[in-house]
């Protein structure tokens, strides 16, 4: 979420501790001014895109490292994969979906039982 804090704080002139707050309260769905809530969204946006643009040059790299493989599936994981204007911007060429950040995470009991 560094990224679109960092964005958010770029475009409305503020600290990435104050971009973040702001983010929270919009996805709080708190009241905030239209102008603001319009500024905040262009910069999610700006990163989302960023952020596609990075992931399928990640999907060419493999198919050219790999001489034509292509990737069947891709995962994205984290906070700000469950931002809809990221999966909007992120036209890549193979499905992809989000998933939890501990999903392949095996959870076991130790010894004593806790």
């Amino acid at each position: 979420m560094a990224r679109f804090d960092e964005e958010i704080a770029s475009k409305l002139d503020i600290t990435t501790n104050e971009a973040e707050s702001l983010r929270l309260r919009l996805q709080r769905d708190e009241s905030v001014e239209d102008s603001t809530r319009q500024l905040v969204t262009d910069a999610l946006v700006s990163a989302a895109e960023q952020l596609a643009k990075e992931l399928s040059l990640c999907l060419r790299y493999h198919t050219v490292t790999f001489r034509g493989k292509r990737v069947e599936r891709a995962m994205v994981a984290g906070g700000g994969a469950m931002r809809r204007c990221f999966w909007r911007f992120c036209r890549v060429t193979c499905p992809s979906r989000w998933s939890p950040p501990t999903r392949s995470v095996v959870w076991t009991r130790g010894r004593s039982g806790q």
